[in-house]
């Protein structure tokens, strides 16, 4: 069978199984490339020593990117934990408990609007600005009116991850996330 295999900026290239398995760095590597065919997946694997990105070929194979198939790949750390939880596919995994770290960019620009007592335009300025620098509650009030209007605008929230930890605990299916209670 036909498998597609990516490397990082690389063009896709395509070899039989057989010749995957014979180029397989490791027997997790073998393992890997064999569940890859069983599920069809993608699968991260070492192949002649090279990280490299293996699934069954199909048509349109030629638009992805190593890149573009990272996240989904199946690791061998994912092979260990459906080892040891005696499972055959990645989607019969229990959930587990994570703390994921972001760094968040909210890119928009909000108009807010709000009453101040002052004496003229300058008393505005002036005000405004000590109000920011001294009044924790003005800040937080300025914050959540500019929070307000951001959801109102549909503005863009990007996120890159920093840091995920595994938290060695069950997830609760009907609870996916939890921003109050990030360790669990």
């Amino acid at each position: 069978m036909k498998m597609s295999v990516f490397r990082q900026q690389a063009e896709m290239v395509q070899f039989e199984h057989t010749a995957c398995i014979g180029a397989a760095t490791t027997e997790a590597d073998v393992d890997l490339i064999l569940l890859s065919l069983n599920i069809e997946k993608p699968a991260l694997v070492g192949l002649d020593g090279q990280s490299s990105i293996v699934k069954p070929y199909v048509a349109g194979d030629e638009t992805l990117s190593f890149e573009a198939l990272y996240d989904d790949a199946i690791t061998s750390s994912d092979l260990a934990k459906m080892k040891e939880r005696r499972v055959s596919s990645p989607a019969d995994m229990p959930l587990e408990k994570f703390r994921v770290d972001l760094a968040v960019t909210i890119e928009g620009l909000v108009d807010v609007s709000l009453m101040i007592a002052a004496a003229n335009n300058g008393d505005v300025r002036a005000r405004l600005r000590k109000l920011n620098e001294h009044d924790e509650l003005f800040r937080e009030a300025l914050y959540e009116a500019a929070m307000r209007e951001f959801r109102r605008s549909n503005g863009e929230v990007i996120y890159h991850i920093r840091e995920t930890t595994g938290l060695s605990e069950a997830a609760d299916p009907d609870q996916l996330y939890d921003f109050d209670n990030p360790d669990g």
